[in-house]
This record gives structure tokens, sequence and C-alpha cells, in this order.
């Protein structure tokens, strides 16, 4: 995957390498920016429909444009119960 190449842009980079002070290091970064904006190397071109169904007391979901994020924070909240009937335990 990839393929973008630009000798500018590895000019730019080979500065940074070299660089011995921050503000050259900036000025590099600042023009390898724009330089990839104007170039564009990579662009999005499809985003899939996503949907996220969760039961009411699942609680601490976060839905972002990647899926859902941040698993770590789910929490079941209320009297939940699980495929048999039994509560389940709320550990948070």
């Amino acid at each position: 995957m990839g393929g973008y190449t630009s000798s500018d842009l590895e000019s730019l980079l080979s500065v940074d390498v070299m660089a011995e002070d921050f503000a050259s290091r900036q000025l590099a970064y600042g023009a390898m920016q724009k330089l990839m904006s104007r170039d564009l190397p990579y662009i999005f071109l499809f985003s899939p429909l996503r949907t996220a169904i969760a039961d009411k007391d699942l609680m601490g979901i976060v839905v972002s444009p990647l899926g859902l994020q941040c698993q770590e924070r789910w929490h079941l909240v209320g009297d939940s119960k699980d495929s048999l009937g039994e509560p389940l335990r709320n550990e948070h």
C-alpha cells in the first residue's frame, strides 16, 4: 500500500534529520505540511455506513467514524441480565 513519492518532501525530511535546532525543524515541518496539503497523498474515497446497537443499560460507548471506541469505558447500569436471565454483575 502506498506509493506516494516526492523529492521535495525527501529534501525536507533530510533537513529535519540534520537540523540541530528547534527553529530549523519547525520550518521544515511547516514546509512539509504545506507540501502534503497541496499534494494530498491520501484521501478517503470510501466511508462505510456503520450502525451501532447496544442495550439501554450499556453506558460509556463512544461512536466515531472509525467504529466503536473506548471499550475500556463500557459498563452496565440498571438491572441487566444475561441470556439465561441471571443478573449481570456491575464491576464499575
